[in-house]
């Protein structure tokens, strides 16, 4: 397409997709008038004829509709600590909701620029003069990797969300994943397996970056679930997990099976000693490495996408600040068989 090919409009879409004009608007909007089998096609149609919304019109359209007439620059801003930047070729799950963000802000007609935030050192709102003078008007919070941050930031001013649960004040929508889900589906999975003593591993910086809601449902389960007996967990205290903090856990408790965020690592350490999984079962809760391990896959794609429309919508709906109270959206990952569990 060259510079002087006039863009794809909604009546282009409409005639591919032989409805009205009006039903493609309805449509992509994922409005519920339009049944979801129409929906679908209509976004498919827009989508292979190159269809792309004009964030500027849309967003003068939603302010027409509230009485607010105000102009919007077509960008997010998206605060985030340089830890996370630098995970995000490292670690698929940080790949994968980031490159959502970037995909679902391209389709609405947004892009979305970064803003590098340190809690301790680089205060965020010490970003706000840029962001008001290039007319940013939506706020992505990425997640914060030691968990219960603070953000010192002028929320009034802008549409905002976050990611994850790590940023406790103040107390924005959010998006995170699932954890408690993801906890319940590995029970069920290692008692198919005839797995009855997991032991679950976990970093004390990501128990905090996650609420507590991988050991707090572990907890749970053993508490009210017979079939499993009950085994303290094993709190590192840093990411790096150390063989000193992790075989005498073992060695008291001889789990059959460890429920870890850390596999490699865990892996490593069990490895000098018992065999994985001739001996031991393992299972990956995030399962950064789709290849080895059996264990949950966490859907950071579909978690970067829908901050983005959570944000986008309140731009549409001339909403902005810290909210009375906060909504949560949980993102729920699927089971990946691997090659860590046998039969018991």
């Amino acid at each position: 397409m060259n510079d002087h090919t006039p863009p794809v409009t909604m009546k282009d879409v409409a005639k591919a997709a032989g409805v009205a004009v009006s039903t493609v608007s309805y449509a992509l909007k994922n409005n519920p008038k339009i049944p979801a089998a129409t929906r679908e096609r209509i976004q498919t149609v827009a989508k292979q004829i190159g269809y792309k919304p004009d964030a500027y019109v849309s967003t003068l359209m939603a302010r027409l509709h509230n009485k607010r007439l105000k102009s919007e620059q077509a960008v997010l801003g998206l605060l985030v600590e340089q830890g996370i930047i630098d995970l995000l070729d490292i670690v698929p799950y940080h790949r994968d909701w980031h490159q959502g963000m970037h995909d679902r802000a391209n389709e609405l007609g947004y892009k979305i620029d970064r803003f590098i935030w340190e809690p301790d050192t680089l205060p965020a709102k010490s970003m706000v003069t840029s962001l008001v003078t290039r007319g940013i008007r939506g706020i992505l919070v990425a997640p914060y990797l030691q968990g219960a941050a603070k953000l010192d930031f002028p929320f009034e001013n802008f549409a905002c969300a976050s990611t994850g649960v790590s940023l406790r004040k103040p107390e924005l929508h959010r998006v995170t994943t699932d954890y408690a889900y993801s906890m319940e589906l590995a029970f069920e999975k290692l008692l198919q397996y005839g797995y009855r003593r997991p032991g679950l591993v976990v970093p004390k910086p990501f128990n905090s970056h996650t609420g507590s809601a991988i050991l707090g449902c572990y907890l749970s389960i053993q508490l009210l679930n017979q079939e499993v007996e009950a085994i303290p967990a094993c709190l590192t205290e840093n990411y790096e997990v150390d063989a000193a903090e992790v075989l005498p856990w073992f060695r008291q408790y001889r789990p059959d099976v460890l429920l870890v965020v850390q596999p490699t690592e865990v892996e490593a350490i069990i490895s000098q000693e018992f065999s994985i999984p001739k001996e031991v079962g393992l299972i990956d809760l995030t399962r950064d490495i789709p290849e080895r391990y059996s264990g949950v896959r966490q859907s950071g794609y579909q978690l970067g996408r829908t901050i983005v429309e959570m944000v986008v919508n309140q731009i549409h709906q001339g909403v902005v600040g810290v909210p009375q109270s906060s909504n949560t959206t949980l993102i729920k990952g699927e089971w990946i068989e691997g090659e860590s569990l046998v039969t018991r």
